[in-house]
């Protein structure tokens, strides 16, 4: 929300834009998964994803063309027209929502962790 609120691309900032999106990205598949993908090129974090366990194709094509875009800007000098800037925010927060554990996962890890300090 900070970074969209920010206008970034709408200022010409594209790089600053895309590098900020794939590292959030990057730190919470990190985060939930337990892949180091903020030092993993985008074929290295799906691969290292999928041996964390993920399976849903769909969400992996869409975390691919989040990465893969991001490589483009940053390393490419690829500059994709309002749509796609709109677009790629929409996809990282579909990826997120779709993927972020449950409530009850959450609680259960907390209670899980609570029970170990106790020990």
């Amino acid at each position: 929300n900070e970074l969209a609120g920010e206008s970034l691309w709408q200022k010409g900032q594209l790089k600053e834009y895309y590098s900020r999106l794939s590292e959030i990205i990057r730190i919470y598949i990190s985060s939930r998964y337990g892949v180091d993908a903020p030092e993993l090129t985008t074929s290295e974090t799906l691969f290292e994803l999928r041996k964390a366990g993920y399976r849903d194709e769909k969400g992996t094509g869409i975390l691919k063309q989040i990465l893969s875009s991001s490589d483009l800007v940053k390393f490419a000098k690829y500059l994709p027209d309002a749509s796609e800037n709109e677009k790629i925010m929409q996809e990282s927060v579909l990826f997120v929502e779709q993927t972020a554990p449950d409530t009850a996962e959450v609680k259960t890890a907390t209670d899980e962790n609570a029970k170990e300090v106790k020990r």
